[in-house]
């Protein structure tokens, strides 16, 4: 299996679309046999990508991961500036649940930047489970995060 990660605009040029430019270039259009992993903004561009798919209604599309992910504003100016583009609007949450095979949300028990109440609103909206990593806080390097052990198993569960 072939792993990309492509490198996002940020902060410099940090728009959705300047996210889904970059996406376009470096990864090109995924399928069904693709997993996607967003974390933190790129989890809140996940879902974006996924209201925007042209696909047949009904299809099956690819698993998504959705790692410390949100919805709206956190309350840090700093950040809020930088992923206003990404969480202007609503969510078309059929859509995104329509081109997902499977949805996994994912959520530090302690983030101290993104709080537990918008992954559990993802979770709610998307009829899945929430997994909370107690002690994760952003789930990153910040936090011990350079290995996932528990995104590594879920990943392992759908591709058997």
């Amino acid at each position: 299996m072939a792993v990309t990660v492509p490198a996002m605009p940020t902060p410099e040029g940090q728009t959705l679309q300047g996210w889904r430019s970059a996406f376009a270039d470096q990864v090109g259009a995924l399928n069904t046999d693709s997993l996607l992993i967003g974390h933190s903004v790129g989890a809140v561009f996940a879902l974006r990508y996924l209201e925007s798919c042209k696909i047949p209604i009904g299809a099956v599309f690819l698993v998504v991961f959705l790692v410390a992910g949100f919805t709206g504003t956190l309350g840090l100016s700093e950040y809020d500036a930088l992923n206003a583009s990404f969480v202007d609007g609503t969510f078309d949450w059929a859509a995104i649940e329509r081109n997902a095979k499977k949805i996994f949300c994912i959520s530090g028990g302690n983030d101290p930047y993104v709080q537990l109440s918008q992954g559990q609103e993802i979770a709610r909206e998307l009829g899945v489970e929430h997994h909370i990593i107690r002690g994760g806080g952003h789930l990153n390097a910040e936090y011990g995060y350079t290995r996932f052990p528990e995104l590594l198993e879920l990943c392992a569960s759908v591709m058997t």
